[in-house]
């Protein structure tokens, strides 16, 4: 039986790939061996399900996204399944086969990634889980109506005053404008493209531009829905902090 954990150690040590540092003391590892021995722990049992709380938090980003990618084969490797607890959407969604989004105690959606993308319940899911810009919309004079200007949508269903559209931020464009009803409050540099939050009666939006497009924090503009772009209609708002 001893005989049956060592070599079960050593296969974990080695598909976790901390076998070469199996005799070092714990302040002799890195943030990510660390991990990596701890999963390592948790597994050595045979257990069918692990509970990962926050397991990438205290980690830099390479290090992180190198422990996320190899996660689930590792735990299929060892016919586990695992309950990860995170409050980082990108990573839920990047590996769990169901995410559950919970909000004061209550489970808000509970779906598999992909319909949670094409179906959020609600603003809420759309905002925090999907990172999606999120207005109030009325229907007005045959028209679905925002404070960015009519969209061209059509709806099979009727919306309430409460109704909500939610939209990528690639999904505008900014244009300056002196006389505009927005104003740039931040503008973060992302490689190939511009994240500008903009800002209107108390709303924020989040833009994606191309380089060519440079507006300064303070500048006044308008916004322009781009045609074929997805804008997404829920017929009620559930309260929060837009």
């Amino acid at each position: 039986k001893l005989q049956n954990s060592i070599e079960r150690a050593n296969w974990l040590l080695s598909l976790l790939g901390i076998y070469e540092f199996k005799n070092r003391y714990p302040h002799e590892l890195s943030g990510g061996q660390s991990q990596r021995v701890a999963l390592a722990r948790a597994l050595a049992p045979g257990t069918s399900l692990v509970l990962l709380d926050e397991p990438f938090c205290s980690l830099d980003v390479e290090v992180r996204a190198r422990l996320r990618s190899e996660l689930s084969s590792v735990l299929k490797s060892c016919s586990a399944s695992a309950l990860l607890v995170t409050h980082d959407p990108h990573e839920a969604l990047a590996i769990c086969d169901r995410v559950a989004v919970m909000r004061d105690g209550e489970i808000q959606q509970y779906s598999t990634p992909l319909d949670m993308a094409s179906n959020p319940s609600n603003d809420f899911v759309g905002q925090f889980v999907l990172q999606k810009n999120i207005l109030p919309i009325q229907y007005i004079n045959n028209s679905y109506s925002t404070c960015i200007g009519d969209l061209n949508i059509s709806l099979n269903k009727k919306i309430s005053s409460d109704s909500v559209c939610m939209f990528d931020k690639n999904s505008i464009h900014i244009e300056i404008d002196s006389n505009g009803p927005f104003t740039v409050i931040s503008r973060e540099y992302r490689i190939n493209h511009y994240v500008y939050t903009i800002v209107i009666e108390g709303f924020k939006l989040r833009a994606e531009i191309g380089l060519e497009t440079v507006l300064s924090i303070g500048d006044k503009c308008r916004i322009v829905p781009i045609l074929g772009k997805e804008f997404i209609v829920l017929p009620e708002k559930i309260k929060s902090n837009f």
